[in-house]
């Protein structure tokens, strides 16, 4: 499965859940999301910018892998296979006695709507301001729900979070 999405900058967040809500958009998901991403033992993994995340987002846990990024889109497009597991600290202590390590851990707090064939993620995280993600099975409808919620693909970035946390370590 190819996940496609695209991300806005230092949002307003009343505005955007309002427009959301003038559209009709259906809130799916408000709450604390916090995720380890591994780094593997194989060193193709950094270079190939692959990783394995493990994820909760309320009482819900998910291991994901992430494949290569297009970075020559104008969205960020890669492999993603997500599975829903039963036990975050059993999946944890799997993934350490195969060899992978914490490269990066994040808590951040969510709000997530469904608007036609679109997520939209208002997503605030202590380390930068609020931004909007934008994700659709493609580049076409991302491109028709960012117009929709009042902005242009030029407003866009074609970002993983890991681009963000390297964006605002260097503005600070």
């Amino acid at each position: 499965m190819k996940e496609i999405e695209v991300k806005i900058l230092e949002i307003n967040k009343e505005k955007i859940i309002k427009r959301l809500e003038s559209l009709g958009a259906k809130k799916i998901f408000q709450g604390e999301v916090s995720g380890i991403t591994f780094r593997s033992n194989n060193p193709n993994w950094d270079s190939e910018n692959k990783l394995l995340r493990l994820r909760r987002e309320a009482n819900k846990f998910f291991l994901g892998f992430k494949g290569r990024t297009d970075k020559k889109s104008k969205a960020k497009v890669r492999e993603e296979i997500e599975v829903e597991i039963d036990n975050f600290e059993n999946m944890l202590e799997i993934l350490k006695k195969m060899g992978f390590s914490q490269k990066y851990r994040s808590k951040k707090y969510r709000i997530s709507y469904k608007l036609g064939d679109s997520r939209i993620e208002i997503e605030n995280d202590k380390q930068f301001p609020i931004f909007l993600e934008v994700e659709a099975p493609s580049l076409k409808e991302i491109e028709k729900t960012v117009k929709l919620l009042g902005f242009r693909m030029s407003d866009t970035k074609n970002w993983g979070y890991m681009d963000l946390v390297k964006y605002y370590k260097h503005k600070k």
